[in-house]
Parts: C-alpha cells; sequence; structure tokens
C-alpha cells in the first residue's frame, strides 16, 4: 500500500480504500516505515515493556542486602525492603537475586 501510494499519481484516499485502510492508518504505517524500514511495520509486543516494580533503586537495594547480610533468605530480605517502603512480593526479590546469579544454594542434609 504504502509503495503503490507514493508510485503512483492517484490520491492516497483511493489507494487506503483499494487496500481497505483508512488514511489516518496509513500515515501511521508510513511514518512507522519512514521512522524504522520494514521492521516498523511489524506488530509492536503487546503488554508492559520493562518490569513495573523492578526499578534499577530497588536491585541495588536488594543487591546491596545479599552483600552485607548473604545470611538473609528472600523472604526477610523482602521484610526489610517492605519497611524501606517498597511494595514488592518476595518473588521479585528472588528475580532479582536469580538475575544477577546471587541466589543461595540449598545444602542437602545427609
Amino acid at each position: 500500500m504504502i509503495r503503490k501510494a507514493s508510485l503512483s499519481q492517484e490520491p492516497v484516499a483511493d489507494v487506503c480504500k483499494e487496500f481497505g485502510y483508512s488514511r489516518q492508518a496509513y500515515y501511521y504505517n508510513y511514518d512507522k516505515f519512514m521512522e524504522k524500514g520494514i521492521l516498523g511495520l511489524q506488530k509492536d509486543k503487546p503488554g508492559p515493556k520493562k518490569p513495573a516494580k523492578r526499578t534499577e533503586e530497588l536491585e541495588k537495594k536488594n543487591i546491596e542486602l545479599r552483600f552485607n547480610r548473604p545470611y538473609l533468605n528472600m523472604y526477610e530480605i523482602n521484610e526489610i525492603i517492605k519497611e524501606e517502603g517498597y511494595d514488592v512480593s518476595p518473588t521479585t526479590i528472588s528475580r532479582v537475586l536469580n538475575k544477577h546469579s546471587l541466589t543461595k544454594k540449598r545444602k542437602k542434609k545427609i
């Protein structure tokens, strides 16, 4: 559609009608194409683009606690972080620790 509209002498509205698109959709796709090329025409992934609660500040605090108090588990770290005003779950704490390879390995009982 973009190619035909740019190469032909037909009005954009007629080309859009032929392809079943509105002019607004054409110009939206045209702008995406001009900005990113053919990759701009791919659909964007739905959903959030970054972790909502895992800010850099939270990650730094989590890592700092792990290094300063290595005996704490994720639940204890979570309690300390909650006392400081962050609303995160122990799973979030665990994910941050896993991301930075700071998880504790369980020792097998013999």
